[in-house]
């Protein structure tokens, strides 16, 4: 267990330093020419920021919705009813309709953002596309999860 923390504090020190060295790279660069990159690309990355974390939103809106009436409206309390509202979960449509909303939007914000770094920023600063790539990773991750948790639910 020690050996597991001192790995994950040692890919945390790593992922800083790759962040930083990328932040003062991209001051090595004429800044007139950063700025006119991303100048160039902000209004397309607002845009689809925008309609990716809409959709985000949205699709967990209508899962709270679903959720949100077997839950009660105490969070302290959700705890004790996850299981069977968890159970539910693999039969209700809307739960899963606004799941994959919210992936969509989830996935969609990261692979702009990464997009982003490369059209934007110069080479040396590409460092920190691992910021993006760390937020796709999570959101597949998370959302596997779930989908696990569904097929146990309907294997029994």
């Amino acid at each position: 267990m020690a050996l597991k923390n001192k790995l994950l504090l040692h890919h945390k020190r790593i992922t800083l330093l790759v962040i930083l060295v990328s932040i003062i790279a991209s001051f090595l660069t004429p800044v007139g020419e950063t700025i006119n990159k991303v100048s160039q690309v902000a209004p397309d990355v607002l845009v689809g920021v925008g309609v990716t974390e809409a959709l985000f939103v949205i699709g967990l809106v209508i899962m709270a919705t679903v959720v949100g009436f077997e839950l009660g409206m105490n969070p302290f309390k959700w705890k004790q009813h996850f299981k069977i509202v968890a159970h539910h979960l693999p039969q209700d449509k809307w739960f899963w309709i606004g799941f994959w909303i919210n992936a969509a939007g989830a996935l969609g914000t990261g692979v702009i953002l990464a997009w982003a770094v490369v059209k934007a920023l110069p080479p040396q600063s590409w460092g920190i596309i691992w910021v993006p790539f760390l937020d796709l990773g999570l959101t597949v991750f998370i959302r596997a999860s779930v989908l696990e948790l569904k097929r146990e639910y309907q294997e029994n």
